[in-house]
């Protein structure tokens, strides 16, 4: 748990699992088990992001109040292996850095699913060929126009791409590959600096850095010098050609 080791607790965490046919009672059972829950976050993470079969997947997480929270969409049969564990440490991470968010749009587009999902697979797993295979399996994803091989798309269309509101965003459009190419991002940086010091970005926002104080106060580099450097790491070593 080095992780969090250095980050204030939550309260509690409230993870539920549930598939189309349940979520209705999913919603209910928040509802009536998270102190001060709002019913339009119940409606949104049970019903709005579930209205098919293939909600299966995807999951949501926040907090209120010092209390974490996630909503796992499942569907029958066997899960996978990322189901079984590391997802829920992948949502109760977005729980953690959740109480310091004050970058707003002015954060990277991979930083927050890149911090979630390296820490979830890498806690999740229960030994390292277990890592191996869930890490392996999040190196598929293709975006076109977009080569995670090539050192100047991984700088110019994603480490320099920040995250926005406005659904024409270049952020929607490389979403896929946060979980890929953001892993493979946190992955080199934790490898530089210790498992918990990505986590001391978000803390950083809190005391109103921005994110590229933070990183610099982090890491000992600015974050101008420090993107060619991920990019050429990440396009030569986290991919297969």
């Amino acid at each position: 748990m080095a992780f969090w080791y250095r980050f204030e607790k939550l309260d509690n965490f409230y993870s539920f699992i549930f598939n189309f046919q349940d979520k209705e009672a999913a919603g209910n059972k928040m509802m009536s088990t998270i102190p001060n829950f709002r019913q339009e976050i119940a409606d949104n993470l049970s019903q709005i992001n579930c209205q098919e079969e293939s909600c299966f997947g995807g999951a949501n997480a926040g907090q209120i109040d010092g209390n974490g929270y996630a909503a796992i969409r499942m569907n029958n049969g066997d899960p996978g292996l990322y189901f079984k564990g590391a997802i829920q440490i992948h949502e109760y991470t977005h729980s953690i850095y959740g109480q310091y968010v004050k970058f707003g749009g002015f954060s990277p587009c991979w930083l927050g699913e890149g911090t979630a999902h390296y820490i979830g697979l890498s806690i999740g797993a229960n030994n390292f060929e277990e890592f191996i295979d869930l890490r392996k399996g999040q190196m598929y994803r293709v975006v076109d126009g977009f080569n995670p091989n090539n050192p100047d798309d991984i700088q110019n269309k994603f480490l320099n791409i920040y995250s926005s509101n406005d659904p024409d965003s270049p952020c929607w459009r490389i979403w896929d590959h946060n979980y890929s190419v953001g892993f493979a991002i946190v992955e080199a940086l934790g490898t530089i600096s210790g498992p918990d010091a990505i986590m001391m970005i978000w803390k950083l926002a809190s005391y109103e850095f921005t994110f590229e104080q933070a990183f610099e106060s982090v890491y000992g580099v600015s974050w101008e010098k420090a993107v060619p450097i991920l990019s050429e790491v990440v396009s030569k070593y986290s991919y297969e050609n």
